[in-house]
């Protein structure tokens, strides 16, 4: 039998994803043993609007600033186990495990079961993956971006265009996947005019609401600080870089301004190699993955804070499941290389979930 056959693929990688984020979680916890902190909990941040949006519905104008698939899951699973952090939590260890399943399919096709299996450890123990204990959509997200890959790659153009509907009401960064799902289903893409028939439902709602249609825009530039790009971005990342390496004190305690200047400079590195992903992406799996990350990261540089320019870029490359499929193409061949990855990911991603669990600012 096919399916008995795939049983074991599917349990690993699933059970995977899960394991690490509960060994993660439960580091956390023994953190709070050891030094105790007033507020310790994944709660924290966009996870507050979540909930709040779950219980209450859209009640202020800096709650349009989320997209409503996420909290009405929450809502229904909250209905069931009578608590919306709890609900969220499970929303989002399930997605998460059901897009580690997706994506070691989806990198099987094009390189075989040991790349694999690699995709999804680079997926699990990649440094931001805590929010995939936190109530926060990056998870259900990139579930229903790899479901429509996944279904689109298998000729199923419907079931293709009502999960890239739903990835666009999750999160606006949903539209990068039009380009690339026309490119793999070609002339079977009208199922594809659902994405702009989601969205505008949704932007309909908004009118209804609020009386104004682009009210998550206006919520993001108002109570986030989110723009469109222009001279200011430049320079603050220039300054970011500039203080770094020529302001920083020789002895004494750093100055206020370090922890954003670095985490400007992470997010600069990050976007670098994010870049230099899609184009091994582009040279080794084509146009389709390589649109979908081009346009990814041409949606989240497009709106930057006034702050920090790149603010949770690092986080969003989640959901730019090409890169995790070209680093598995990568490292196949180089075992060491992939040690030092593999750690470096466990590392770091044991202090951000440590550190996103204890309030720490720059964790986001």
């Amino acid at each position: 039998m096919p399916f008995v056959a795939h049983r074991p693929r599917i349990a690993w990688a699933a059970g995977f994803v899960t394991a690490v984020r509960l060994a993660y979680l439960a580091l956390a916890a023994l953190s709070f043993v050891w030094a105790p902190v007033a507020h310790a909990t994944f709660d924290r941040w966009d996870s507050v609007w979540f909930i709040r949006i779950a219980e209450h519905g859209y009640t202020t104008p800096a709650a349009a600033a989320f997209f409503p698939v996420f909290p009405l899951v929450v809502r229904a699973v909250g209905w069931v186990v009578r608590d919306q952090l709890v609900a969220g939590i499970i929303v989002s260890l399930v997605a998460a495990a059901w897009a580690a399943v997706l994506l070691e399919r989806i990198t099987r096709r094009r390189l075989g079961e040991p790349a694999g299996r690699i995709a999804v450890v680079l997926f699990a123990l990649y440094p931001l993956a805590f929010v995939f204990t936190a109530v926060y959509s990056d998870a259900l997200f990139v579930l229903f971006v790899l479901l429509a890959v996944d279904f689109a790659e298998r000729g199923r153009a419907l079931p293709a265009g009502l999960a890239a509907a739903l990835a666009v009401d999750t999160r606006l960064l949903g539209l990068a996947l039009v380009p690339a799902l026309a490119l793999i289903l070609r002339r079977r893409s009208w199922p594809l005019l659902l994405v702009p028939a989601a969205l505008g439902v949704w932007l309909l709602y908004l009118h209804e609401h609020y009386g104004d249609w682009l009210a998550f825009s206006h919520a993001e530039r108002r109570y986030w600080h989110r723009g469109p790009i222009g001279w200011h971005t430049v320079r603050t990342i220039e300054s970011q870089v500039a203080n770094l390496l020529f302001h920083l004190p020789s002895s004494g305690a750093l100055p206020p301004w370090a922890p954003l200047a670095v985490s400007g400079v992470v997010d600069l590195v990050a976007l670098a190699v994010a870049l230099w992903l899609t184009w091994v992406v582009w040279k080794r799996f084509g146009a389709a993955y390589a649109s979908y990350s081009l346009l990814t990261l041409a949606i989240v540089v497009a709106a930057p804070s006034v702050e920090q320019p790149l603010e949770s870029l690092p986080r969003f490359l989640l959901a730019d499941f090409p890169l995790f499929v070209a680093g598995a193409a990568l490292l196949e061949s180089r075992p060491r290389a992939r040690t030092v990855v593999v750690v470096g990911f466990a590392a770091l991603g044991a202090v951000a979930a440590v550190a996103f669990a204890r309030g720490v600012a720059w964790i986001s």
